[in-house]
């Protein structure tokens, strides 16, 4: 296999897997079918192009439409709802970790401004330094 085709085969094998970006196992799946079937059919035609490949095995937009085209819509919509689930849980977790960073900053805007006003004396309030934990800025 020459070098031009194996590079034409890389973006050829992603946009395949950006046509089925909706659901990662069916997608494996699929690739894994896809390159054994290209494969196959460069052992029977070594001299074959992209183009030859293409033709063979399908456009990826073609690949896509074939996939999806023998699902059910509720099992397409099941797929999308995994999908919606991760993104959910990922903003979630971005949410509590900015509202756990703004609860700190608060938290410390306040002690600033009780001591500035003498309700709390800046004795009593425990300050963490480098020079008391010097293992907490310890690089590896």
């Amino acid at each position: 296999m020459s070098d031009k085709l194996e590079k034409d085969l890389k973006g050829y094998y992603r946009d395949i897997k950006k046509a089925l970006a909706w659901n990662k196992k069916s997608e494996t799946v699929m690739m894994k079918e896809i390159r054994a079937g290209v494969a196959s059919y460069l052992t029977d035609h070594p001299d074959a192009a992209i183009d030859d490949v293409i033709t063979y095995v399908g456009k990826p937009s073609e690949i896509a439409d074939g996939y999806y085209g023998n699902k059910t819509g509720r099992e397409i919509e099941q797929e999308l709802k995994w999908g919606n689930k991760v993104i959910r849980y990922l903003i979630i977790g971005v949410l509590i970790a900015v509202a756990i960073y703004v609860l700190m900053l608060i938290t410390s805007q306040v002690v600033v401004y009780c001591i500035s006003r003498g309700y709390i004396e800046a004795e009593s309030v425990i300050v963490i330094s480098e020079a008391d934990y010097p293992l907490l800025h310890e690089t590896i």
